[in-house]
């Protein structure tokens, strides 16, 4: 099952309750390396030894395969498309609409810096276009749910944010930037698993129904088959003529998955055709 301690898959699955076989090899293997010489062990053998006889390596290693690096304006091809393009695009298409709110996921929302990115965009363009808007940050651990919702940063994770923008959300403390009310409730955070079997997008969204889907920072964790059943739930959460955004590697199938039509292919994104588009 891996390239390397075949016998860690049921050691992870018996004590810790992870399956391993839903990740990458490539990205298994490399996470599991990193542990073994972070950890001091002295072999692979010795760090088996390890995680079975110490719970707080286990979780060390499982918080590790639960990536949750984010970055503010992390692509900047594809968040300069979405605000001179596709969210544009998208409040107009609202305006008039007053029954109707434009919907925004984005699972594996880590810290809540992509979320983050999209409201102060969004709240800049309805300041002259208004259009109710509603967005929903999902991420499977708990643990970065809350730190979201404080939405506390050091200095040095703020730098992509433009000067326009950190002035206007955040207050500045000795080492940390916090952000404002008005940013803080654009975004609803909760915890969601993109793996569930049994809901397709949070429940806080009711009926899913979303105009724009970003999914950039965790698909490539998973093994193609689990990709591709995670890339068919959020087709289904998809409103018909939705975007959604993803990375390199699930970019490759929906450029061949004929529900998709590319929008702006060299930076994961496209659009759910229509009902009746062939």
């Amino acid at each position: 099952m891996l390239p390397i301690l075949p016998d860690i898959a049921p050691l992870l699955s018996q004590k810790y309750n992870i399956d391993v076989s839903m990740y990458d090899p490539a990205f298994l293997s490399k996470t599991i390396f990193a542990r073994i010489n972070a950890s001091g062990s002295s072999s692979e053998q010795a760090y088996k030894k390890l995680i079975s006889e110490n719970n707080e390596e286990g979780e060390s290693l499982i918080s590790c395969l639960s990536n949750s690096y984010s970055e503010f304006f992390r692509d900047p091809l594809l968040f300069s498309y979405l605000s001179s393009v596709v969210l544009p695009i998208l409040i107009n298409r609202l305006q008039g609409k007053s029954f109707r709110e434009l919907r925004i996921w984005i699972p594996g929302c880590a810290a809540g810096q992509e979320p983050f990115s999209i409201a102060m965009i969004l709240l800049d363009l309805t300041a002259q276009s208004p259009c109710s808007f509603r967005i929903f940050a999902t991420d499977r651990l708990s643990s970065e749910v809350a730190k979201a919702k404080k939405g506390i940063f050091d200095t040095d994770l703020v730098g992509n944010i433009p000067q326009k923008y950190l002035r206007r959300f955040f207050s500045r403390h000795q080492t940390s930037y916090q952000t404002l009310p008005e940013l803080q409730s654009a975004v609803d955070f909760s915890d969601h698993d993109l793996l569930s079997e049994t809901q397709i997008s949070p429940s806080e969204s009711i009926f899913g129904g979303f105009d724009l889907i970003l999914c950039c920072n965790i698909l490539f964790y998973y093994r193609p088959s689990v990709r591709k059943g995670i890339i068919d739930n959020l087709v289904k959460a998809l409103a018909h003529g939705g975007y959604l955004a993803t990375d390199a590697p699930s970019a490759n199938l929906l450029a061949h998955d004929r529900r998709f039509e590319p929008v702006l292919s060299e930076a994961g994104l496209f659009r759910k055709k229509t009902q009746g588009t062939p």
